[in-house]
């Protein structure tokens, strides 16, 4: 049985956040391709774009792409007052690059965490959050896990303590 919990406009089922933690491979993304960076648009509010667009000369170093003909590429889309991370020529977010190991990683968290900043505040919450969901049902809006449909480079581990973890609610009421 699902435990929620009201937190704000939230109902948040923390029954399920505080059972599972998980582990990504990444090596095996770029093996397949089909992660987080590639299956689900990452959708940025205004706000979120401006940070990153503020952080772009030391991104470029992991992304060099983004630069091209003497102009930064437009790597947001907007439809209808909505703005995403369009994706590379691979299908991944275009802010994604290949470290030295073959590794998928995120330049927004690199060039932050190369220069000293805080990566969560550059990195859009759907990113940081992940793979928290946000589904609306009923004029509720719920925060849970998609626990079904995880991408293969992501391994699922039960830590069994269930609601009984009171971090997990305060760190939520953090991030939401």
């Amino acid at each position: 049985m699902n435990e929620y919990s009201k937190r704000g406009k939230y109902w948040v089922n923390c029954g399920t956040l505080s059972k599972y933690t998980f582990s990504c491979d990444s090596k095996k993304c770029v093996q397949k391709g089909d992660c987080c960076c590639s299956i689900y648009e990452v959708d940025v509010s205004s706000a979120e774009m401006s940070r990153i667009v503020g952080l772009i000369e030391p991104i470029l170093k992991y992304c060099p792409d983004l630069y091209s003909e003497g102009e930064l590429q437009n790597i947001f889309s907007e439809e209808s007052g909505r703005y995403a991370i369009d994706k590379n020529e691979n299908g991944f977010c275009a802010f994604s690059y290949k470290n030295k190991q073959g590794e998928l990683r995120c330049s927004i968290q690199s060039a932050a965490e190369n220069i000293g900043l805080d990566p969560f505040h550059y990195k859009p919450k759907c990113c940081s959050n992940w793979p928290l969901s946000i589904i609306s049902s009923n004029k509720k809006m719920f925060v849970t896990l998609d626990l079904e449909n995880l991408p293969h480079c992501v391994t699922k581990i039960q830590k069994g303590k269930g609601c009984a973890d009171s971090s997990l609610l305060s760190m939520l009421d953090e991030f939401i």
